[in-house]
């Protein structure tokens, strides 16, 4: 049998080693021993109920009519948790800005920065128009007790006092989520218009960050700066466990942003994976021409880890480099962010940290960032902006209408521009967008199976999420539907032995169709629901070939087990098959 492979940009590790995560009582098969006879393969996951939604908003004066839009499409989402999933979901709801402030500028540094907001914007006709007036006149004021994370525990044990009018309990318990989250998701806007939504992101979810308490029974270290997450962590029974960011969650980020992203290492430098950037990074205590980190971190490849982050400005010492590597020069022109875009953080850092939160990242990610498409030439060349003598007079603004893109931008790049090309803007012209390049990068960087995108050229079709749809509608319904299939899915790392009839009875698989037919592999798929926390017990019991499908080397995995249905929340999924005898694979 041919031993499945993966994509070197996807991986993970075997299904019944991370179901530690979970709440089983007894051991599991190890599958990652090599397998020298038939063998019973067991992958029990628990079921996909828990939801961690996280909005990443962007609170710049621009935002305003697309923060109402959000809010009024919301209901797409509320009726998803309340009549699709039948109340099922176990869900957490976040929200943060892009506002993390200006590192080396003390005045207009954050100290919120990456916290769970609740500050709704007073009731001021936006400056787009007298039509878009922040719907926040029933939220209660930043200064109350109001807990930064919406839940669906904490919601239904409101009483019917508390709740909108409505005509059954479920409909008011709706009403009031869609409430609470536009309370939250209509901000008060900053006077701050450079946008660091990657960054937020990654200071809200870290355990290093200001949110670290409501996720600390899952954090190593917490408190310390060396702190990280496990995403393998298990709670004790009894104990209370992280009330955002669970480690069974499917965790799906939503960006809403009108504006690129311009986060660098000089804002959060215990995170960054740039060793010049962290604090201190620049300090040589031995004289040696290599910064200590380096030597703390590389040991004796430090020189060489030096040299390959600073290239030829490690000659001119780590001062230099760290000052070419860390922060934009100049906040003063937005343009800068773009185009001193080699100081910026890369993308990858941000994919690899996403992963690192779960054990099972192709099952449990989701990034979906709601932003202004690519912008290119007519040949197809992506726009960039370097800095240096513009081609021409014209093509110093790309507002200006004798901006001629293809004679202003060769092959793609734009020198000594001063602004951006609108990569798209609404019908009425009220709600205008840049492209959000960094982060459908880091939609690139995660691929496919865990991300929504926009690629080159592919403006408009499936999964295209445009911040300038008229009413937010479809991009949130395309997440609806991605969160949808995600929940209902799970990732095995392997097949099942594959075999097919023939005139003597089974055979091994000889051909690739062969393979690839979802019939040449028999498992069982069976559910139970016997721990603690069940919404209803239910002993194991096999599930009818109806209720689930197998789909062969898709979304990044051997096989995906596809179902019909969401289970109850807190049952478990176990998936049995016969490894074939002359399967082999890595032992460590």
């Amino acid at each position: 049998m041919r031993v499945p492979t993966f994509p070197p940009r996807a991986p993970f590790l075997a299904l019944s080693a991370l179901l530690g995560a979970g709440c089983n009582d007894h051991p599991v098969n190890d599958i990652n021993a090599t397998l020298s006879a038939a063998t019973r393969v067991e992958n029990r996951l628990p079921a996909k109920t828990q939801l961690d939604f996280l909005f990443v908003i962007d609170n710049s004066a621009s935002m305003c009519e697309e923060q109402v839009r959000l809010s009024e499409n919301f209901g797409l989402f509320s009726r998803f948790l309340f009549d699709e999933l039948s109340g099922a979901a176990d869900y957490r709801i976040a929200v943060v800005s892009t506002d993390i402030g200006l590192q080396g500028n003390a005045e207009r540094t954050n100290p919120s920065a990456g916290r769970f907001v609740y500050s709704p914007a007073p009731q001021v006709a936006c400056s787009t128009g007298e039509g878009f007036l922040p719907p926040t006149g029933d939220c209660p004021a930043p200064s109350e007790l109001v807990h930064p994370v919406i839940s669906s525990a904490r919601l239904a044990a409101l009483d019917d006092a508390s709740l909108p009018p409505g005509e059954t309990r479920e409909a008011r318990l709706r009403a009031e989520l869609e409430r609470q989250f536009r309370c939250r998701a209509n901000l008060v806007p900053t006077q701050n218009a450079v946008e660091k939504g990657l960054e937020a992101m990654r200071l809200s979810l870290s355990c290093r960050g200001p949110n670290a308490a409501l996720f600390a029974p899952c954090c190593v270290n917490p408190g310390a700066q060396d702190a990280f997450y496990n995403p393998a962590c298990v709670v004790p029974d009894g104990e209370p466990g992280p009330e955002f960011l669970r480690p069974n969650a499917t965790l799906v980020v939503v960006v809403i942003s009108d504006e690129d992203d311009c986060s660098t290492p000089a804002d959060a430098p215990a995170e960054t994976g740039r060793l010049i950037c962290r604090d201190g990074g620049a300090e040589d205590g031995d004289g040696d021409g290599v910064p200590d980190v380096y030597e703390g971190v590389c040991g004796a490849g430090a020189a060489e880890c030096y040299q390959r982050e600073c290239g030829a400005l490690a000659a001119e010492g780590p001062a230099r480099c760290r000052a070419e590597r860390c922060d934009i020069s100049n906040y003063g022109a937005l343009m800068l962010c773009q185009q001193e875009r080699g100081r910026l953080t890369a993308p990858r850092e941000f994919r690899d940290f996403l992963r690192s939160l779960k054990a099972r990242p192709l099952d449990q990610v989701l990034f979906a960032p709601i932003v202004g498409h690519r912008v290119s030439t007519s040949a197809g060349a992506p726009i960039v902006y370097d800095q240096g003598a513009p081609v021409a007079p014209e093509c110093v603004s790309a507002s200006d209408p004798s901006f001629d893109v293809d004679r202003c931008c060769p092959g793609g790049v734009c020198v000594g521009t001063q602004s951006e090309l609108y990569a798209c803007s609404s019908p009425e012209e009220s709600v205008r967008a840049v492209s959000g390049s960094r982060y459908l990068a880091l939609s690139d960087e995660l691929g496919a199976e865990s991300a929504l995108g926009c690629p080159l050229g592919a403006e408009g079709g499936p999964g295209c999420l445009s911040i300038c749809e008229p009413s937010l509608a479809a991009p949130l319904l395309a997440i609806k539907e991605r969160v949808a299939t995600l929940i209902n899915t799970y990732c095995l790392d392997r097949l099942p032995a594959c075999v097919v009839a023939g005139p003597e009875g089974e055979r091994p698989c000889a051909t690739e169709e062969e393979r690839a037919a979802p019939s040449s592999y028999a498992l069982q798929v069976s559910q139970r629901c016997e721990r603690e926390g069940c919404e209803a017990r239910a002993p194991l019991a096999p599930l009818p070939p109806s209720a689930w499908s197998l789909r062969v080397g898709e979304g990044g995995c051997a096989g995906q087990v596809v179902l019909s249905s969401l289970p109850p929340a807190g049952a478990e999924i176990i998936v049995e098959f016969l490894a074939a005898a002359e399967e082999r694979v890595s032992q460590e």
